[in-house]
Order: C-alpha cells, then sequence, then structure tokens
C-alpha cells in the first residue's frame, strides 16, 4: 500500500493518462483503517486508484491515498445506482482492498472538491484494456 500526503505534482505518484470511474461523493474505507472516510473524490485511472480529500489551500484538494489496482482480481464497476449501493471493492496490487461506497446526494457542503479535478481527468477509457 502507497499512501502520499503529497500534491499531485510530486515525484512519488504516477500521472495517468486516462480515467476508468469517478466516484463522489463516496464513502471509502482503505487498508488498515476501521471507519470509513466520507466525502472523498476517488478516481480510478490506467495507473491507479486516487482518493482525494477537500482542503484548504492551495489546490483546494489533497490526495490521501494512491495504489496501483489490480484489473485482473476486479471485476468492472457496475453504473447503476443500487447495485453501487451495495458497494464496490477494489483490489490493489498490494494485495489489499479499497471499499467504497458512493454516498448518493451531490456532496454540495464541499464545493471546492465538487468542483475540482485533477489536470489529468480529461480523457476517459474503457474499464479494462
Amino acid at each position: 500500500m502507497l499512501r502520499y500526503d503529497v500534491p499531485m505534482t510530486s515525484e512519488n505518484v504516477p500521472t495517468p493518462t486516462s480515467v476508468k470511474r469517478v466516484w463522489w461523493p463516496a464513502a471509502v474505507r482503505l487498508p488498515g483503517e476501521r471507519k470509513p472516510r466520507y466525502n472523498q473524490k476517488v478516481y480510478a485511472t490506467d495507473t491507479g486508484l486516487y482518493i482525494y480529500e477537500q482542503a484548504v489551500h492551495p489546490a483546494n484538494a489533497r490526495l490521501v491515498y494512491f495504489a496501483p489496482i489490480d484489473f485482473d482480481k476486479t471485476p468492472e464497476p457496475p453504473t447503476n445506482y443500487s447495485a453501487l449501493r451495495a458497494g464496490i471493492q477494489i483490489h490493489v496490487t498490494s494485495g489489499d482492498v479499497v471499499s467504497l461506497n458512493p454516498q448518493g446526494g451531490c456532496g454540495c457542503q464541499y464545493k471546492r472538491l465538487k468542483r475540482w479535478r485533477p489536470d489529468w481527468a480529461g480523457t476517459e477509457t474503457a474499464w479494462k484494456g
């Protein structure tokens, strides 16, 4: 498991070239943590899973977790709302599992994070491939 409290410009975290899924707002249970983190913005990308929370400064978001996704063990997440509410298990290459549940609602109380997106979050591609 790789965890970073560093900005995306850091050399420690790869820059993705495509986004496979975005979940906002989401409740996330990270490996090794007992309690879920609420109102997180989650990007599943070609290079891994990026989880952000709202920050005050400078970019309105702070990366709280990154890990490469094990696409062979992680089935394509559902897209319909009722299946999403049951939760999604994302397997990462360290062997850990990140659990996430889309929260429903608009996340309007976190306006900066709702409007924010990384510079690389423009191109969307299929889950595998």
